[in-house]
C-alpha cells in the first residue's frame, strides 16, 4: 500500500512538470504578437462583461470551500465563453475557411482550478492521495504524445494549436489535484445545485443570445447547440436517476426535466432525445437477467409504444419535420427504392459521414500519435473534406484517435465514459447514500451522444465530464478509507 502511494505520488510529480511544462510554453505566445495567426486580446463589451461576473465568482468561491465546489460546475460548462476573449489566442481555421475564429491558449477554467488549488494549498495540506493508477498512467502517456506531436511540429501555427487543445490534459491534471484537496462526499448538495444553477443559467444565456442573433434554433453563447443539448440531456437523466434512488423528490425531479426538456426542445437536436433513449435500452438490457421474462416484455412494449407514437405523430402531421424520416428518405413508389432527399438534414447526414471517412483517413496516416490535438481544421481537407467551414470530427472516438493515435485515443475515451460507470457498478452502488455517487448516468449518457457528435472537443463539456470522474474516484477512495479496518 505504502509502495503503491509513492508511485502515484511519483507519477503525479511528473505530470506536474508536464503541466508546468506546456504552461511555460504556452507563455511564449507573448514573444510572437506580431504574428497575424495569434490574437493577444480581443476587449469587447461581452468580454468585459463576462470578466468581471468571472472575477465577482471567483471572489465568492474564495470565501468558502462550500462556495467555491457550488460554482465549481458553473465554471466548468455554463461561465460565458467570452470571458476567454481576454487571455491570448492562436487562429483555429484553416486559410481556406469562410470564417476565421480563434480559440484561447489559456482559458477561465485553468485560472479557476488554479485559484482554488493554491487556497487550498496554503490553508491545509492534501489529505486525500486518491488517484486511480489507470488514470495516472493515461495521463502520462497523454502527456508524451503531446509533447512528441509538440516537437514534430511543422511551424508555430502547429505549435500553438496544439498548445491550445492541452486542456484535455491540463484540466484532468487540475482536478486531480483539486481533488486531493476536499472529499466530495462531504458536498454532493453544494454540487448538486451548482448544476442545477448551471442548467437555469444556460437555459437564461441561450434565450437572450438566440433573441439577440435572430435564430431559428435555441443556441447558448457557450455552448452552440449540439453540445448543449446533448450535456443537458445526459444532466436531466442524472435527475431521473436521482428520483429513480430516491435521492430527490419526484416534484423536484419534474420541474428539473421540464426546464430540461424545454431546452432539448428549443434546440431541435435529434441526438439530445436518441441518446437517453440508446442508454435506456442498454440498462434494459443489462438487467436482462434480473426477471429475464418480466423485462423482456416491458422492452418489447415500450418499443412498440415509442414507434406506434411516432408513427401516428408522423401520419398527423404532429411531429416536427427535422425529426420525421420522410425528411431525409423518400420512398420511390415506383421502384420501392429509398431515396435520399436533397435537403439541410440530408446534408447534415452526408457531411457526418465525410467527416468520418477524413478522421479515420488521418488515423490510417498517422495511427500512433495522431496529427495533434487541435489541428484537425487544419488538416482536414489534406484528407478529403472538401467544406470550407469550421467544423470537428462529429464522433468521440475518431477525434480522439485522428488527434492522439488509436491507443492513446481509446484509453482517453475509457477514461472519461467508460471508467466512471465501472466505479459505479463495482465499487459503489449501493454501498454509498450520496447524489454525487449517480454522475456516472451523465458520461455515459454522453457515450452515446458522442457517436454523432465530439462533445469531447469543448473544451467546457470535456471539463465537466473530467470533473464527474474525479469525484467518482474521490468516492471510491473514500469507501475503500471507510471499510479499512482500524
Amino acid at each position: 500500500m505504502k509502495n503503491k502511494i509513492q508511485s502515484e505520488i511519483l507519477i503525479l510529480f511528473v505530470l506536474v512538470f508536464g503541466l508546468i511544462l506546456f504552461y511555460i510554453a504556452t507563455s511564449s505566445v507573448f514573444l510572437n504578437f506580431n504574428n497575424e495567426l495569434i490574437l493577444l486580446s480581443n476587449l469587447n463589451p461581452l468580454s468585459i462583461a463576462s470578466t468581471f461576473l468571472f472575477i465577482s465568482i471567483t471572489f465568492l468561491g474564495l470565501i468558502s470551500d462550500r462556495n467555491y465546489l457550488f460554482f465549481l460546475p458553473f465554471m466548468l460548462l455554463a461561465m460565458p465563453s467570452p470571458v476567454d476573449d481576454i487571455f491570448p489566442s492562436i487562429c483555429l481555421t484553416s486559410a481556406n475557411d469562410a470564417r476565421e475564429i480563434f480559440f484561447p491558449l489559456f482559458t477561465h477554467i485553468d485560472i479557476y482550478l488554479l485559484v482554488g488549488i493554491l487556497r487550498k494549498a496554503i490553508i491545509s495540506r492534501p489529505n486525500n492521495i486518491n488517484s486511480n493508477l489507470f488514470t495516472l498512467i493515461v495521463l502520462v502517456l497523454v502527456m508524451l504524445v503531446l509533447i512528441i506531436n509538440l516537437f514534430l511540429s511543422s511551424d508555430i501555427w502547429d505549435f500553438y494549436l496544439l498548445l491550445s487543445h492541452t486542456y484535455h490534459f491540463r484540466y484532468l491534471v487540475l482536478l486531480l489535484i483539486l481533488s486531493y484537496y476536499y472529499s466530495y462526499k462531504n458536498f454532493e448538495n453544494q454540487i448538486f445545485f451548482g448544476i442545477i444553477f448551471s442548467v437555469v443559467f444556460l437555459l437564461f444565456e441561450s434565450v437572450i443570445n438566440t433573441y439577440i442573433s435572430g435564430l431559428d434554433r435555441l443556441t447558448s453563447g457557450t455552448l452552440s447547440v449540439n453540445s448543449y443539448a446533448n450535456i443537458i440531456a445526459s444532466i436531466m437523466l442524472y435527475f431521473v436517476w436521482l428520483t429513480k434512488h430516491k435521492k430527490i423528490k419526484k416534484s423536484t425531479m419534474f420541474s428539473l426535466a421540464l426546464l430540461s426538456l424545454v431546452i432539448i426542445l428549443g434546440t431541435q437536436t435529434r441526438m439530445a432525445f436518441l441518446s437517453p433513449i440508446l442508454l435506456l435500452i442498454f440498462y434494459s438490457i443489462y438487467y436482462l437477467k434480473d426477471n429475464f421474462l418480466i423485462r423482456l416484455f416491458k422492452i418489447f412494449i415500450s418499443f412498440t409504444l415509442f414507434i406506434s407514437l411516432y408513427l401516428v405523430l408522423v401520419q398527423t402531421h404532429s411531429m416536427p419535420k427535422r425529426y420525421t424520416i420522410e425528411n431525409v428518405i423518400d420512398l420511390d413508389s415506383k421502384n420501392t427504392m429509398f431515396k435520399v432527399k436533397e435537403n439541410s438534414e440530408s446534408s447534415s447526414l452526408f457531411t457526418r459521414l465525410m467527416l468520418f471517412k477524413t478522421s479515420l483517413e488521418m488515423i490510417k496516416e498517422n495511427p500512433v500519435t495522431g496529427i495533434g490535438v487541435g489541428r484537425f481544421n487544419r488538416y482536414k481537407k489534406d484528407f478529403g473534406f472538401k467544406y470550407n467551414v469550421l467544423i470537428d470530427s462529429h464522433n468521440d472516438l475518431l477525434a480522439l484517435m485522428c488527434q492522439y493515435g488509436i491507443f492513446i485515443g481509446v484509453l482517453l475515451f475509457s477514461l472519461l465514459f467508460i471508467l466512471p460507470i465501472f466505479y459505479y457498478l463495482y465499487y459503489l452502488k449501493g454501498k454509498m447514500n450520496n447524489k454525487l455517487v449517480f454522475l456516472f448516468i451523465i458520461n455515459f449518457t454522453m457515450l452515446f451522444a458522442g457517436l454523432s457528435n465530439a462533445g469531447l472537443m469543448k473544451h467546457q463539456v470535456f471539463a465537466f465530464l473530467a470533473l464527474n470522474l474525479i469525484i467518482l474516484e474521490s468516492l471510491v477512495y473514500s469507501l475503500k478509507i471507510q471499510n479499512t479496518p482500524k
